[in-house]
């Protein structure tokens, strides 16, 4: 009498999406390579632990460089800092120092002669609340009690009666449309003048660190320039 054969059942419909099933034995093969993996990251572990930092290993001498170093050439050696290449980077750094200061104060002139509210870059809202009956006639202008042009600032928003007061309608709507160009000017310059005093800010940065470390070159090669300078050597007096 023949044996029974045992199948293992198939993935089912529902789980179709997942793949094929995985059987006893893929599953063996998956937990013996992750145990062999576990031990081998483990004895790794503890061999790097119990390593000694200064040991010799002969292998150090006989091993060979992957990479081929005739390619990339001789390190070039350092070049010496000058005391004039010194002080023409110390001018820089006074002549952007003295920019950077000029274009602070201009920022800080142009803003206090700006609001900055009116900016585009503040967007609030300002709503209002009106019934459908009166949706349909209602005009901003009007409820606000200034001029349609007028409408675009957030601030000096004149009312009717302050722009009767100061002369013919006509006039002024011309004096208005000037206003409003020349503060869209004035904005675009304070934005050019803090974007030009970012970049000036960050190269005195760069050139301030540069200049404090040729100081500091500069220093050693004199300190070594020192050590290397021929001693003159007492003259020897007999005494009577």
């Amino acid at each position: 009498m023949s044996q029974k054969i045992h199948r293992e059942r198939h993935q089912p419909e529902s789980r179709k999406h997942l793949g094929l099933l995985e059987k006893k034995k893929d599953y063996k093969v998956r937990a013996s390579q992750y145990k062999r993996t576990r031990n081998t990251i483990k004895a790794l572990k503890k061999k790097a632990l119990n390593k000694n930092v200064d040991e010799f290993y002969h292998h150090m001498i006989n091993q060979k460089p992957k990479r081929d170093f005739s390619e990339i050439g001789e390190r070039k050696p350092k070049e010496k800092v000058t005391e004039e290449a010194l002080l023409l980077k110390t001018q820089d750094l006074k002549y952007l120092t003295s920019r950077r200061t000029i274009e602070t104060a201009q920022i800080n002139r142009l803003s206090s002669q700006l609001h900055v509210v009116d900016s585009k870059a503040s967007r609030n809202k300002h709503t209002f609340f009106v019934d459908r009956e009166e949706l349909k006639d209602f005009d901003v202008a009007k409820r606000l009690n200034t001029h349609p042009k007028l409408l675009g600032n957030k601030t000096n928003r004149l009312t009717l009666d302050q722009i009767a007061k100061l002369g013919d309608l006509e006039v002024q709507e011309d004096e208005i449309e000037h206003i409003n160009n020349l503060k869209r000017k004035s904005y675009k310059k304070l934005k050019e003048r803090i974007k030009r005093e970012k970049q000036i800010v960050e190269a005195h940065l760069k050139l301030e660190e540069k200049v404090s470390k040729d100081k500091k070159r500069v220093k050693e090669q004199q300190e070594g320039y020192e050590d290397e300078k021929p001693k003159k050597e007492p003259s020897y007096v007999r005494k009577k």
